[in-house]
């Protein structure tokens, strides 16, 4: 079955936005819903919604978008929908076995769990200290807590809110020979970067220890590489241990934060800013990845552009575009445009330039140059990037397909049409949701088949 143009609503851009079924509905809203207060209503009423929408699906399906929004790195959303689905299969014959199931796919992490019981409490009006938990729940936590072992269980013991693991395996009788060392007290705290250096200080004997036995992610890495420079640890093994790390597992906006930040760092040698630099486009490949076939990227330049991109960057919004824009030219070998009132394909990859480029032009915003400047010129793609609340009016037959990435703090909404996707939020997660939703038939079915 494909998406075929549905019926059509305003949506908030002043665009149009499809009618959606129930299904469609709730994987739009899991995958856009981070449960944050945003711009347009308040986590209590995006709950609301979450919940009604699995109401009106079978349940099934719902525990199938539960495991699916967790391949995105979502947490809590789809908390709320398997504990939701799976009130509707308490009492039915393959309920344990269907729950337990899901629960193993979903679950990666201890705390998950603590997370699962909490909304369960949460959403039955129950506290914790009387909360009992419907027996097909229990079983299936009490076989997912069983198999974690020492290590996770030692990182993940000290994170409590109103439950910890303590509780959990009181409440759910799990056992294993790990959970016996974590009740006894005798379980050893977990071997991480963050228990090393809280407990001997920044110092280079423990980041040269925790580089050789490749105990920092690249996240960690990239966030901690001028405490390892303070520390006295040398450039060559900090640049040669950054040419190792699965630059994957870092999304493009931290990616280039570090860049940003490193530029500005006198302390960091050049040798380790360059190395990160080297590495930067290898965050982008998922995003790249999804837009085949000819390609035209469309910077915003105007003023407004100039502002930080959050409260906590120092990098502005046109600084960010630019950096996606180049590397999104050159893994796609796609067309690059600046456009503000005029717009002007540019031709040259080096960044000053192209910041001085950008500055030139800089103006309004007529988005209506850039549609006319690419129409016509075969592009399978038109991903656009800008801070504009852009209406998918302006780029009817522009390209096979419009892209708007929106740069502005109206965060995570989205707009799927035939050959137009609009989204927003600083998440790089909504790159590849973005990309993925644009047949929401194609993502229903891929959901429908875990």
């Amino acid at each position: 079955m494909r998406f075929n143009s549905p019926p059509t609503v305003a949506n908030h851009n002043g665009g149009t936005s499809s009618t959606l079924s129930a299904k469609q509905e709730l994987v739009k809203a899991c995958l856009t819903s981070f449960l944050s207060r945003d711009f347009y209503e308040s986590d209590k009423e995006k709950l609301a919604r979450i919940v009604e929408y699995v109401s009106k699906v079978p349940p099934l399906f719902a525990l199938q978008l539960a495991v699916f929004s967790r391949e995105y790195g979502l947490r809590t959303v789809n908390h709320v929908v398997f504990v939701e689905a799976c009130k509707k299969l308490y009492g039915k014959k393959w309920c344990r076995e269907t729950i337990s199931k899901y629960l193993d796919l979903m679950v990666r992490r201890p705390d998950e769990l603590m997370e699962i019981v909490g909304y369960h409490c949460q959403s039955s009006n129950l506290g914790f200290d009387s909360a009992v938990l419907p027996n097909a729940l229990k079983h299936a936590i009490c076989n997912r807590l069983s198999k974690f072992g020492d290590y996770q269980l030692a990182k993940y013991r000290g994170k409590t809110s109103e439950i910890n693991l303590f509780d959990l395996v009181n409440m759910t009788h799990a056992n294993s020979e790990a959970i016996g060392k974590l009740m006894n007290g005798n379980l050893e705290s977990a071997d991480t970067w963050e228990v090393e250096i809280s407990k001997n200080g920044n110092n280079a004997e423990s980041w040269i220890r925790l580089l050789r036995e490749n105990k920092l992610g690249a996240l960690a890495t990239v966030r901690n590489l001028k405490n390892m420079v303070v520390a006295g640890v040398d450039a060559g093994t900090i640049s040669e241990y950054l040419d190792q790390v699965k630059w994957a597992d870092v999304f493009p906006f931290q990616a280039i934060q570090a860049v940003d930040v490193l530029s500005r760092e006198t302390e960091v040698p050049d040798c380790i800013s360059q190395t990160v630099e080297k590495h930067v486009k290898e965050c982008f490949k998922f995003i790249a990845s999804r837009y085949p076939g000819k390609v035209a990227i469309g910077v915003d330049v105007s003023g407004s552009m100039e502002t930080s991109v959050t409260g906590l960057s120092k990098i502005d919004r046109l600084g960010m575009a630019i950096y996606y824009g180049q590397i999104l030219r050159e893994l796609t070998d796609g067309d690059l445009y600046f456009w503000s009132n005029t717009c002007v394909e540019i031709k040259t990859d080096d960044f000053r330039e192209l910041a001085n480029l950008a500055l030139s032009i800089s103006s309004g915003t007529t988005v209506s140059c850039l549609a006319s400047k690419v129409k016509g010129k075969g592009y399978d793609f038109l991903i656009v990037l800008t801070d504009e609340q852009t209406s998918d009016v302006h780029f009817q037959n522009a390209a096979g397909e419009t892209v708007v990435w929106g740069l502005h703090d109206y965060s995570n909404t989205i707009t799927v049409l035939p050959k137009f996707t609009y989204f927003t939020g600083y998440n790089d997660i909504m790159w590849k949701i973005g990309a993925d939703m644009k047949n929401l038939s194609a993502l229903e079915k891929t959901i429908s088949e875990i």
